[in-house]
Order: structure tokens, then C-alpha cells, then sequence
């Protein structure tokens, strides 16, 4: 229900927020996309060195075709990635090295509108090949799988922390709490 939190008790700014994240170029980007009839949200995340998921930057949009939040979250992924590039001489030759993309979304996607395509569709007109996966009890899943990386790992840190480098995860720290 609204304004009661599903991870209220999990979540604390203290321990799962932080001002800042860079990409590492050595290891891949996930984009989480959930395509809606009313709304868009995209997730675009990292598993970091020490493996903690860190969410860097989300993209919400209600009432925006498909496409232009494709866009968006083009030129987000293309910024963070930027930022991330390394050279590679290895063999003795310069190359820019960039992290893999990874798009993952809701099974919903493959649902066909009035016009007969899908949100699947219309990402893999961007070049965007989603991966997705049904599962049952799936809502009861996720909320359990979050719950698991908001807990304390064995090294002290949590599994999942928050970066705030869109004014967007804003949006999703006030949705953990």
C-alpha cells in the first residue's frame, strides 16, 4: 500500500546511500527495464568489485512512448560508460575498452499492443535484446531477493547500495524507505 514501506526496515540511508558512483570498465552494466502501458522505469546498475549491486541511476516516465525513453536511457548508459572506458594494450596496440550491456525486463514485455508488436519489439529496434525470465511467486521473489541484499553481508557491508548520480534515485532511496 501506499506510503507503507515493503523494505522500511531494511533500508537505512546510513548504510545503503552513497553520493557517488563511478563505472568500472571492467565489468557489465544491467539495465532493469519494466515498459508499461502508462508508465516506463529502467534501472541501471553494477555489481561492483566486491560485489555489491549498486543502483547508479534510474530513468521514470510516465505517459512517454517506448522509444524516447529508449533514448534516454541510451544517452545515460553512453555518459556512464564515458566515464568508464580504460585503454587496453595488451597487445602492444591502444584499443578503448567499454562494459558489456546487459537488458533484462518483466516477461509483460512480450505482450502485443492494438498495433500487434510488443515492448520487445520496439527495444530490439534499438538494438536491445531483453532477457527475461517467468517465474511463479515471482512478486514474493523479488521482494524477498531485495530484502536478502539490503541485509548485512558477512563483511559488514550490504549486498545492495544506492548511488545518487541522477536527481531520479532520490525517487528510489524515498521508495526504500
Amino acid at each position: 500500500q501506499s506510503g507503507l514501506g515493503v523494505w522500511a526496515n531494511e533500508f537505512s540511508r546510513e548504510r545503503h546511500v552513497i553520493q557517488r558512483y563511478e563505472v568500472d570498465p571492467t565489468l557489465p552494466i544491467h539495465r532493469g527495464w519494466d515498459p508499461g502501458y502508462t508508465g516506463q522505469a529502467v534501472c541501471i546498475s553494477q555489481v561492483n568489485a566486491i560485489g555489491q549491486l549498486v543502483l547508479f541511476d534510474q530513468v521514470i516516465y510516465k505517459a512517454v512512448p517506448l522509444q524516447k525513453v529508449v533514448q534516454e536511457v541510451n544517452a545515460r548508459t553512453r555518459s556512464a560508460i564515458g566515464s568508464a572506458r580504460q585503454i587496453d594494450s595488451s597487445d602492444h596496440r591502444m584499443h578503448i575498452v567499454a562494459p558489456t550491456v546487459l537488458d533484462y525486463g518483466d516477461p509483460a514485455a512480450r505482450q502485443h499492443n492494438a498495433k500487434g508488436e510488443s515492448d520487445i519489439d520496439v527495444l530490439s529496434q534499438h538494438n536491445i535484446r531483453l532477457l527475461t525470465r517467468v517465474t511463479k511467486n515471482r512478486k514474493s521473489d523479488l521482494l524477498e531477493q531485495v530484502r536478502a541484499l539490503l541485509l548485512m553481508r558477512s563483511d559488514g557491508k550490504p549486498g545492495l547500495v544506492v548511488a545518487r548520480n541522477s536527481a531520479e534515485m532520490d525517487h528510489v532511496i524515498s521508495m526504500f524507505e
